[in-house]
């Protein structure tokens, strides 16, 4: 049986915001050089083998934008709150490894959460 140890929840936690939270903006941005933009139409893909990732990634921001707040955005949520406590705790303990991938990983969502948290302050300063 597998015993989830403190370690390996985080790197649960770091896996799945790496899979959901930073793998597909950067999988988005190479897609758009070949594929075009992902409109909501069947993408056309130079190459047979991209063509089938650029739909499932087509079909990821659909479930984000329709069902996000059901689906999504809570295994998101989730997954952050996991990590930052185990972040804080290594940090707390002097056991932080700044260099290693799932630190990176943590840290590029922080930074797009940053941006999210931004964006929503200022919409709501321009409507006051």
């Amino acid at each position: 049986m597998l015993k989830l140890n403190p370690r390996r929840c985080e790197v649960l936690s770091d896996s799945i915001l790496g899979l959901l939270v930073v793998l597909p903006p950067f999988t988005l941005i190479a897609l758009m050089y070949d594929c075009g933009h992902l409109d909501g139409r069947d993408p056309v893909c130079s190459s047979p083998a991209l063509q089938g990732i650029a739909s499932f990634l087509q079909g990821m921001i659909l479930l984000t934008a329709f069902g996000g707040f059901v689906v999504y955005l809570p295994i998101v949520i989730g997954a952050y709150i996991n990590s930052t406590r185990y972040k804080y705790r290594a940090w707390k303990a002097g056991t932080l490894r700044k260099l290693s991938f799932t630190f990176i990983i943590w840290l590029i969502t922080t930074c797009f959460v940053g941006l999210i948290v931004a964006a929503i302050v200022v919409d709501l300063l321009a409507f006051a």
